[in-house]
């Protein structure tokens, strides 16, 4: 992800609960689409997608915020060991939105990354109809 192409949609006001962190990152953060703030992010941390909430009338943004979130890719780890690319829906899209702004002020959450990698693999299964537990 090109972090200079992120200004058509940001995150702003980002707090982080380090400690009711358990399986993602526990956040609240409002979101700003071509500089107007249209609503807000959170996660409360226990894994699961995070909660996106528009303000009122800002709802006939969404679909342009998934369709710019969707041009950008990460890649994740398959069973087989390897790397796969997938695009981002909006929520994983703010989801790293979160993750390097939190790390770019000195913060690194999870010593191995296993939030991170919990959450790619919850992607993948949710991608093809699945659904599990830890």
């Amino acid at each position: 992800m090109n972090k200079e192409e992120h200004g058509k949609l940001e995150i702003k006001k980002l707090t982080v609960s380090e400690g009711q962190s358990e399986e993602t990152l526990s956040f609240h953060a409002s979101i700003y689409w071509l500089g107007e703030k249209v609503g807000a992010a959170s996660n409360d941390g226990t894994g699961g997608c995070n909660s996106i909430v528009l303000d009122e009338g800002k709802i006939k943004y969404l679909d342009r915020m998934e369709s710019y979130a969707s041009q950008f890719t990460f890649e994740i780890q398959v069973p087989n060991g390897k790397l796969e690319s997938v695009s981002h829906s909006l929520d994983t899209y703010i989801s790293d939105l979160v993750y390097d702004k939190h790390q770019s002020v000195g913060h690194y959450w999870g010593p191995d990354r296993r939030a991170v990698e919990t959450h790619g693999r919850r992607l993948k299964s949710i991608m093809k109809g699945l659904s599990f537990n830890n």
